[in-house]
């Protein structure tokens, strides 16, 4: 309907263009070129006519590859009127782009572009397409050239032209009914604006742009259309339940890549419309034909990851074609991202993970500094073997230093990565344990967030004092910052364990009591190391008669062998993305343990997804006794 609209109102202008003896003006000849052949025979009766018109169908400019070759043409013909100027700019703003910003500027101010401007649209009586189109332009030119436009110079004659523009617009539009409106052009307009921060400039035409293009919504059949309209419009409930509405009813015609981009645009809207996602999801498996970019996977990935949503069906998808196209893949950062979702979901497969750790062998040095970060923190979390990967993470250790790292959270996490992979240093150590950074790291930071990142900090701190034989620095001083917190073991239990672990974890402390046979021979859960949670500590009087109470602090102290009992949640463990089976504990989990190693335990592991395999206590607690019998005769 709207093409039909576009071509019913060339056609009108292109018969007032008509001259008396059937001649067409190279405007005329101009505006045919996007007319299809059988409406260019509705514009006459007589075949003599149609064969004028068709011989005279020859474009002003020739397609220009850059911009170069469209001053050769500005130079050769210069417009004559608002319609040879619209096509002109057309193809001008096709070259908007970045690594022209400087270029475009230089061609807009010699070839005068803005007296043009002025003489052939703003001084005459053009039609709206035109002061939509040019509008359109000059925004985008001034968005490249100049930058955002909320700081556009308002003296200026730049912001002067494009006022006039937008005045022009607006007093076209405002007393037209919706079905008289170009609606491509007029939504080009806006979103265009809405990118760039220039709806403020004319406040009452992007009201009624606004108005217009919701109005389209229903009628729309374009997924671009819903894409701009998620990307740049803040909408009411009421109004993203239409949007969304719409994007239901288009799905059936969209690629992979498309659905993956409409997930992605939903993820940055803060809302979460389940039935839509599961239903984009069935459509990519309906279509799933290997065709899926790299970016869109990537788009994936963060929207999953951002929703919550974790389909197992769309990360399928994710882990099928990386795996089939991870060597046809050029962009280091973006399968970086990739790898990072998958990790933040606890999801892949040993497939997977592989190929990663020999994509990496090959590429490390292709990933920038900003995405070494992420990728040792991925490398760690999915507890890669650090003697697959020696040699990319020794050039990350010498290429990155602190002062090449923009934030202290960034900074930490990095260094909680090395530290998970064996590979932290005494200066490492040493930069996240000075009280500057602590001070700088916990700064404007929400209570919970703090105890978080003191954590890491802790567990650095108790890795390099029980690992580093040249590391010389007494105890973090946990307590300086934490104003001695009293609930330090139930803040960290808490944040260790989500309301289903935390009922697993009550599960498993009733099944080691009735072995053990008395809470007196149990330590309960416990903090070591201001960092480290141990859920039970076996006493030593385990198998003796006496319920004597030892002091729990001088025993850990001590340098006997001691049980410790770890419950490891589904949350700690990394997932087989096939099978949905638990494969692997996570780097954190796997530092822990190490760290309890090296503080003379002898771990013993509970393991929730055990538990779920078994049907009643009486089966948990068979289970609890096998493990602790594998350390300890009872």
């Amino acid at each position: 309907m709207i093409r039909f609209q576009w071509n019913t109102l060339l056609l009108g202008r292109i018969s007032r263009l008509l001259k008396v003896n059937n001649t067409i003006t190279p405007s005329a000849a101009l505006l045919c070129g996007s007319v299809d052949k059988e409406l260019v025979n509705i514009l006459s009766s007589s075949t003599a006519k149609v064969n004028n018109v068709q011989e005279n169908i020859k474009p002003l400019y020739t397609a220009p590859t850059n911009l170069n070759d469209l001053e050769k043409n500005f130079a050769t013909t210069r417009p004559k009127n608002s319609v040879e100027l619209v096509d002109y700019l057309s193809q001008f703003e096709r070259f908007l782009v970045p690594e022209n910003s400087i270029k475009a500027f230089d061609f807009f101010t010699k070839e005068k572009i803005d007296i043009a401007i002025k003489a052939h649209i703003l001084s005459q009586e053009s039609d709206i397409d035109a002061f939509l189109k040019t509008s359109t332009f000059f925004v985008k030119f001034l968005a490249l050239s100049q930058g955002d436009l909320q700081k556009l110079d308002q003296k200026g004659s730049h912001f002067e032209i494009l006022n006039s523009l937008l005045n022009k617009c607006y007093k076209s539009l405002r007393n037209k009914s919706f079905s008289e409106l170009p609606i491509d052009n007029l939504a080009a307009l806006y979103f265009t604006l809405k990118k760039n921060n220039g709806q403020l400039i004319n406040l009452n035409l992007s009201n009624l742009l606004e108005e217009k293009i919701l109005l389209n919504v229903n009628d729309t059949t374009s997924i671009n259309f819903i894409f701009h309209v998620l990307k740049v419009m803040d909408l009411t409930p009421d109004q993203y339940k239409t949007v969304f509405k719409k994007a239901q009813e288009l799905l059936p015609n969209l690629s992979i890549n498309e659905a993956a981009n409409l997930m992605y645009l939903i993820s940055k809207t803060k809302n979460r419309p389940l039935s839509l996602l599961q239903e984009i999801v069935q459509r990519m498996e309906f279509i799933d034909d290997n065709s899926i970019t790299l970016s869109s996977m990537v788009k994936l990935t963060q929207a999953l990851q951002s929703l919550s949503f974790h389909s197992i069906h769309a990360l399928r998808i994710i882990c099928r074609n990386f795996v089939k196209s991870i060597n046809t893949y050029n962009n280091a950062n973006q399968i970086t991202n990739v790898l990072c979702g998958l990790s933040a979901m606890n999801c892949g497969n040993e497939v997977v993970w592989n190929l990663a750790e020999k994509w990496l062998e090959n590429n490390y040095r292709e990933i920038d500094l900003r995405n070494i970060l992420p990728m040792v923190t991925v490398l760690g979390k999915i507890n890669c073997p650090t003697k697959n990967i020696e040699l990319p993470l020794n050039y990350f250790s010498k290429a990155v230093t602190i002062n090449r790292v923009s934030s202290s959270i960034a900074w930490l996490r990095y260094v909680y990565g090395m530290t998970i992979l064996g590979k932290l240093t005494p200066r490492m150590a040493e930069s996240v344990l000075r009280e500057e950074f602590v001070v700088d790291l916990l700064k404007n930071k929400i209570d919970s967030a703090k105890f978080h990142l003191l954590n890491l900090v802790a567990q650095i701190d108790c890795a390099a004092r029980t690992e580093l034989d040249d590391y010389k620095l007494p105890m973090f001083p946990l307590n300086k910052y934490m104003d001695n917190d009293k609930n330090i073991v139930e803040r960290t239990s808490n944040m260790l364990y989500d309301k289903r672990a935390q009922n697993f974890v009550s599960t498993a402390d009733i099944a080691v009591k009735r072995i053990v046979g008395s809470e007196k021979k149990l330590s309960g859960p416990r903090i070591l190391e201001n960092g480290i949670l141990v859920n039970n500590i076996i006493s030593p009087t385990v198998n003796s008669k006496s319920d004597r109470v030892i002091n729990w602090d001088q025993f850990i102290k001590s340098d006997g062998t001691k049980i410790g009992i770890v419950y490891i949640s589904n949350k700690h463990m990394m997932k087989d993305v096939d099978t949905g089976a638990c494969v692997r504990e996570n780097g954190t989990v796997a530092l822990k343990i190490r760290l309890l190693n090296k503080l003379g335990f002898d771990v013993v592991k509970i393991y929730e997804h055990e538990f779920d395999k078994n049907s009643t206590a009486l089966d948990n607690i068979n289970y609890v006794k096998r493990e602790i019998e594998k350390h300890l005769k009872l």
